[in-house]
């Protein structure tokens, strides 16, 4: 029979949750392929995998570390079925994602991506939905003003503190599950390998919207658990605050102008000057001076990034 959806799974140092995850998909899930691409990893990863002798699994090492995005793209260009689905080796499946995701790509041609519904390790709602990044959504996501509202202006205003019970059309879902057609993914050249980490799951999203004229799905009667950080926990080797920063700006550039990209970091640059006043004057607690020096490296991060 022939396969009709591939899961590209991108790792780096995941053994202690790639079987789980690998297993819950072969538990739940029917008439699927698996590319898992290594991002050359020290631990027993491919061992682990290997060792299971997982039926229709292709494993693929790479020489050195390409990144999530790059990663994923590769594992693309080895795909020969009519959908693809990305996901995080730290993802435990709870049910049939495939089946669902489908359908709604079948049954909604405006439709150009799927997303479910994310849960923590202990089944509670995990953020899984969010806008894309503007000034205005910057001071938003910051302070977190949501959490202080109606969960009906949450759910379109400040998705990422809405509960999203709900399944509807977003800007962008969280990279740690994806599913879309292999057509559709090879138009947009898979993900944008400029940002490394952090945002390439909104850029895609923001692709899905900008070159395929589609839109981006939330699928909340169907989930799965994503443990979350388990191999950017491990990576220590570069400036994280910085990477983050530095690629809202780049995405804000790159799709709106230059002219967006320094109200973003001027936004950004607010918002940690904000933060830092509040701390220095009204807060006393244990790691006081640690989140004063993360504002100050913010403020300066945001003071020195160059736009082109």
């Amino acid at each position: 029979m022939e396969k009709i959806l591939t899961f590209i799974i991108v790792t780096w140092n995941n053994n202690n949750t790639i079987i789980e995850c690998l297993d819950s998909i072969y538990k739940f899930c029917n008439n699927f392929n698996v590319i898992v691409v290594d991002n050359k990893s020290s631990d027993n990863t491919v061992e682990l995998i290997n060792k299971k002798e997982y039926l229709n699994c292709k494993v693929l090492v790479l020489n050195e570390n390409v990144g999530f995005a790059e990663g994923n793209n590769i594992g693309l260009e080895n795909v020969n079925t009519p959908y693809i689905c990305y996901l995080n080796p730290d993802t435990i499946l709870l049910e049939d994602i495939v089946k669902p995701s489908i359908e709604i790509l079948e049954s909604k041609s405006e439709i150009g991506l799927v997303g479910c519904k994310l849960l923590n390790v202990d089944k509670t709602l995990q953020a899984s939905t969010f806008n894309f990044i503007t000034e205005k959504q910057v001071y938003f996501e910051s302070f977190r003003i949501g959490k202080f509202l109606p969960n009906f202006i949450s759910e379109k205003f400040f998705p990422n503190d809405s509960k999203s019970k709900k399944s509807k059309i977003v800007d962008w879902v969280i990279g740690a599950e994806m599913i879309l057609s292999t057509e559709d993914a090879r138009k947009i050249n898979g993900f944008s390998t400029e940002y490394y980490m952090y945002a390439e799951d909104m850029d895609l999203c923001k692709k899905v919207e900008r070159i395929l004229n589609k839109k981006t799905y939330y699928l909340a009667t169907t989930s799965l658990i994503h443990i979350g950080g388990a191999s950017e926990i491990k990576n220590v080797n570069y400036n994280k605050l910085e990477i983050i920063i530095s690629n809202k700006i780049r995405f804000s550039e790159k799709f709106y102008g230059i002219d967006k990209a320094k109200k973003v970091r001027k936004a950004l640059y607010n918002v940690y000057l904000i933060r830092y006043f509040i701390i220095k004057t009204f807060y006393w607690f244990k790691k006081r001076s640690y989140y004063l020096e993360k504002m100050k490296t913010g403020l300066k991060i945001c003071k020195t990034l160059k736009i082109n």
